[in-house]
C-alpha cells in the first residue's frame, strides 16, 4: 500500500467535507473536538472495497491515522450496499490529506484549500473534548488550587467545556454521597 495508491482510489471514489456550528447555549462540542468537524471518505461497492480498505486502513494506523470501515446499506432496490473507509478529525484528516495531495490530480485543489484553511483558521483546531490518559482527580485538584477552566484545559489540551463537565460531575457527584 502506497500514498500514491490511496491518492488515486481518493481522486476516484473519495470526497473531503467539513461544517463548523454555530455557537449558542445548546451547541455542544463534539468528540473530535471543537464544535465542527472534518471528514475523509473513500467509498466502494462489493466485497473487493472492503478487502483493500482493511489493507489502506492498516496503512494509515500505522502513521497515526485513526479511520474505519463500515457497510451501508442501499438505500433503494436499484442501489448496491457500499463500503466506506472514513478518515475523521481534524488531525487526521490534515495528516490524511497531506500524505494523498502530491499524488491528487482531480481532487488536488480542494484538498490543498481544506489543508489551507486549517493553517489560517488554526483557533477553529479545538481540543479534544475527552482524554483518556488525564484522570478527573487531577482536573478536580487543579480547580480547587485556584485554576480556571480555561487555565486547566490549557495544561491538559482538552477542551474547556469537557474539563468544566468532568469536574462538575465529579464534585456534583462527591456532594451527593
Amino acid at each position: 500500500m502506497t500514498w500514491a495508491y490511496i491518492a488515486g482510489f481518493f481522486d476516484g471514489e473519495g470526497c473531503i467535507s467539513g461544517a463548523m456550528y454555530r455557537q449558542s447555549r445548546a451547541a455542544k462540542p463534539n468528540r473530535y473536538g471543537g464544535s465542527g468537524y472534518f471528514e475523509a471518505v473513500i467509498t466502494q461497492t462489493r466485497d473487493v472495497g472492503l478487502a483493500t480498505f482493511l489493507e489502506m486502513q492498516q496503512f494509515l494506523a500505522v502513521r497515526g491515522i485513526r479511520s474505519r470501515v463500515c457497510k451501508k446499506r442501499a438505500q433503494t432496490a436499484n442501489r448496491r450496499e457500499t463500503w466506506g473507509l472514513i478518515v475523521k478529525g481534524r488531525r487526521h484528516v490534515i495528516t490524511f490529506l497531506t500524505g494523498i495531495v502530491p499524488f491528487l490530480r482531480i481532487k488536488r485543489i480542494h484538498a490543498e484549500d481544506v489543508l489551507r484553511f486549517t493553517r489560517v483558521y488554526p483557533s477553529l483546531q479545538g481540543r479534544p473534548l475527552e482524554r483518556d490518559d488525564v484522570s478527573t482527580p487531577d482536573l478536580v485538584a487543579c480547580y480547587q488550587s485556584g485554576l480556571t477552566y480555561t487555565q486547566i484545559s490549557e495544561i491538559y489540551e482538552m477542551s474547556r467545556y469537557g474539563v468544566k463537565r468532568r469536574i462538575r460531575q465529579s464534585l456534583d457527584g462527591s456532594s451527593h454521597g
